[in-house]
């Protein structure tokens, strides 16, 4: 538990510095909750490197952004046009990560995907020929709270390389190894380590079985 509230706080300082940074640097930070909770995603999710995530959320981050070009310029503005800008930018990204066998998850380009999506739908919906400024804004402010969120990531890293954290999921405490004395080698076709006090019971009684078929002889 107190793994979750250390990378809960974390989270929470960075909000607070990336909204005090936004109002310094003129960003329109409303989504700032949502790219902060993606990029922290991105970023606990251990199954790649940091440097593949990240390289996988910027894919997927530009084919997002890809969707609203497609609506606009390519495809009708019809229920048929947005489908098919949907299923080209999902086959895009699968072919991405199937062509590199996966060394690109595609749950990072999914991710990255939505963080562009889930910010700019709501400016596309209501100003979509205001494209051009808006959805240079709204990902200048997406990358920056999402990159932000992502270096939670570097905390896990730290505490997965000092041996405090399970390495495939940063919220597990590090498996303890066992007390000298308290197991044994498991026998072989079993995998249950055999506590030390079973072995010594067994030769217990057996040396009480021996003395006592010693006295009747």
């Amino acid at each position: 538990m107190g793994r979750v509230f250390l990378f809960g706080a974390a989270c929470s300082v960075l909000a607070f510095f990336i909204i005090m940074s936004g109002q310094l640097l003129n960003f329109d930070l409303q989504n700032v909750l949502l790219g902060l909770a993606l990029g922290a995603a991105t970023g606990l999710v251990r199954t790649h490197s940091p440097l593949v995530r990240i390289s996988a959320f910027l894919i997927g981050f530009a084919l997002g952004m890809a969707f609203y070009v497609l609506r606009l310029a390519v495809f009708p503005s019809t229920w048929l046009g947005n489908a098919l800008a949907v299923v080209l930018v999902l086959m895009l990204m699968t072919t991405i990560s199937a062509l590199t066998r996966d060394r690109l998850p595609l749950w990072a380009m999914f991710i990255g995907n939505a963080a562009f999506a889930g910010a700019y739908n709501g400016y596309f919906s209501a100003t979509p020929w205001l494209f051009e400024t808006q959805s240079i804004q709204v990902a200048a402010a997406m990358l920056f709270s999402s990159g932000a969120g992502f270096l939670v990531c570097i905390l896990v890293e730290i505490r997965v390389a000092r041996g405090g954290v399970n390495p495939t999921d940063p919220m597990k405490p590090a498996r303890p190894e066992p007390p000298a004395g308290s197991a044994v080698d498991s026998p072989v076709g079993t995998g249950e380590p055999i506590p030390a006090g079973v072995g010594a019971s067994s030769s217990a009684g057996l040396s009480v079985l021996n003395q006592t078929q010693s006295k009747e002889a």
